[in-house]
């Protein structure tokens, strides 16, 4: 986990090889570079990614 300012990116991974598991939580109070956060997560090389946008201050209702 990493703090960053008054947010957190936080990995989750499983030890189960199939299929392979991480999630990847980042919380932002800002904006978010999608593009940016794609290039990181890329470098695993992963077969499929999901994603959602929630907003926090609003039930963490679905956005985008």
């Amino acid at each position: 986990m990493c703090v960053i300012e008054t947010s957190h990116i936080a990995v989750h991974v499983w030890t189960e090889d199939k299929p392979s598991l991480i999630q990847l939580d980042v919380y932002s109070c800002g904006e978010i570079d999608l593009e940016k956060v794609m290039e990181h997560i890329n470098i695993w090389e992963p077969t499929k990614i999901e994603y959602k946008f929630l907003d926090r201050e609003k039930g963490l209702t679905e956005i985008q």
